[in-house]
């Protein structure tokens, strides 16, 4: 669990990033004085963006990627095409974010993309799709 959440921080970081950088270019483009020279700011939000939007998509790639290795190795069963597509959809949707010209709309995109999974993991678990023959009591 630990190792989970500690995933979200690079995209947490860049988070904080992207919100600190456009207040500096908002306050520069207002005429307020600012720590950072107007084109700075811009830029390194810009790379900011570019970098939450990029570990967004290797997020969404790798958590799709469990599925796969689940389904060869057997836990919970094989499901064949069904958990495959589930592990592919993922992957698909974050390498699609990263050709889109606006990031703010590629940052929207994964977030249905994470609360999708999100949602196919639960049910997936509760079809028992994750049960593992190593921890049965039996």
């Amino acid at each position: 669990m630990i190792f989970g959440l500690a995933g979200a921080l690079p995209y947490l970081g860049t988070t904080g990033a992207s919100l600190y950088y456009a207040s500096q270019a908002g306050q520069t483009a207002a005429k307020f004085t600012t720590q950072l020279d107007p084109s700075i700011a811009v830029e390194l939000l810009n790379q900011a963006l570019h970098v939450q939007v990029t570990y967004g998509a290797v997020m969404l790639s790798f958590l799709g990627a469990l599925h796969w290795g689940m389904e060869f190795a057997g836990h919970g069963g094989i499901k064949g095409t069904k958990r495959l597509a589930l592990g592919m959809a993922p992957t698909l949707l974050g390498w699609y974010t990263l050709w889109m010209p606006d990031p703010a709309m590629a940052l929207i995109c994964q977030w249905f993309g994470f609360t999708g999974l999100w949602y196919a993991d639960m049910k997936a678990t509760m079809a028992g799709w994750g049960e593992c023959c190593v921890f049965s009591t039996d």
